[in-house]
């Protein structure tokens, strides 16, 4: 019994942290070298600013890129599809990206645009970065992750129902 209260310490400050920070990746490590699915990539091009809509079943992002020489500043808004909306209780969760690629649509880095947990799916989503733009980016493109859960409603003589969760994404795929 001695023993291990001595040991609690070294593991708690030393060994503990040591393993957690092993396994823990930097966002911007995420999908690099997969390639984007997008065929809305948006091109880069210095001294410009540009706006756009992007949109896939899961969701709709409306957003202003701004392109300096070395810099990106990338703001807008989201919403999710009329699925999410009529389907779905909340949002468990979210994490949405933005990807800088090459010229071969491969990603280069990946940088978290927003994030959160239990939101409703009639929230709008907002988001605002000021980014260094990687070496070798051309384009940039978006992406997502996330969970939605239903509160099972009611199908009629039979009672309410399950509820469920449903998980969605929209992400590079990995290189064959």
């Amino acid at each position: 019994m001695r023993n291990a209260k001595r040991f609690l310490p070294l593991f708690i400050f030393i060994i503990l942290p040591v393993l957690l920070a092993s396994g823990c990746k930097s966002t911007q490590a995420y999908y690099r070298g997969y390639l984007s699915q997008n065929a809305s990539n948006l091109t880069l091009v210095d001294n410009s600013s540009q706006q756009g809509n992007w949109k896939t079943f899961d969701m709709q992002l409306n957003y202003t890129a701004e392109k300096g020489n070395a810099s990106l500043d990338i703001r807008g808004t989201g919403q999710f599809g009329l699925y999410y909306q009529l389907n779905s209780a909340r949002i468990a969760n979210l994490d949405l990206y933005l990807f800088f690629i090459n010229d071969r649509t491969q990603v280069l880095e990946t940088v978290r645009l927003f994030s959160a947990i239990n939101i409703s799916p009639e929230d709008q989503i907002h988001f605002a970065k000021h980014l260094q733009v990687p070496a070798g980016a051309a384009a940039i493109s978006f992406g997502y992750y996330g969970q939605s859960r239903s509160d099972g409603g009611n199908d009629g003589e039979h009672g309410g129902g399950g509820g469920g969760t449903e998980w969605f994404a929209k992400l590079p795929k990995k290189p064959d």
